[in-house]
């Protein structure tokens, strides 16, 4: 495995080949483009390295030998930050481009490869996973936050979710309606909200 840096993007497309000079080419292709590369002669030595928090994508050769384009494409899938894939393929067919869709594959392309498209797929994927990790980001942070509410606080924030009033959860938990108060101001602080809206729409995205 090598590694290619410009100073244009921190973004890294790794690229799995086992044929050295269209790795080469397309290493040449995407550095241009101002991607950091990562070259890899096998899907296994990719396995291995796994560095996959780096936003980016990665295009796979169908047909490797050892593990397939498609067999990594399922392994990716499973990972806990997966980078979509681009499949790159001379033997291009209608039921392989649908096997790999099926697999969770980001796009297929055919060989040769058209140096336009590949370097506009390649940044579509590139978007994709900096949303999706930024998603994750911001998901993460959010249960940080919650993690840090008291046992009470977080009895008040369900009933807020639920739509009552401070005088209704007062009556449902048996405690003031200025102690409600008081832990609603808590629960808005260190949930790092200033609107009802915001703080609901956290728990949407948590799913609570």
């Amino acid at each position: 495995m090598t590694s290619n840096q410009t100073e244009t993007s921190s973004n890294c497309v790794r690229i799995i080949d086992d044929d050295p000079i269209v790795l080469d080419i397309l290493n040449r292709l995407v550095t241009d483009a101002g991607f950091v590369t990562r070259l890899y002669e096998s899907a296994e030595q990719f396995v291995a390295d796994t560095q996959l928090s780096q936003p980016g994508c990665v295009l796979v050769d169908l047909k490797l030998p050892g593990l397939s384009g498609v067999e990594f494409a399922d392994w990716m899938q499973r990972q806990i930050n997966p980078l979509p894939t681009i499949i790159l393929t001379g033997f291009a067919t209608v039921p392989a481009a649908v096997q790999c869709l099926k697999h969770g594959v980001f796009d297929f392309l055919e060989k040769p490869i058209d140096s336009q498209l590949l370097i506009e797929t390649v940044r579509r994927a590139v978007d994709v996973c900096v949303s999706q990790q930024r998603v994750n980001e911001a998901t993460i942070e959010a249960r940080r936050r919650l993690a840090t509410l008291s046992d009470r606080e977080k009895q008040v924030l369900m009933s807020m979710s639920q739509g009552l009033l401070s005088k209704q959860i007062a009556s449902q938990l048996a405690i003031s309606e200025r102690t409600v108060e008081k832990h609603r101001a808590s629960v808005m602080k260190k949930m790092q909200v200033d609107s009802l809206a915001a703080l609901l729409r956290i728990l949407i995205d948590l799913d609570l």
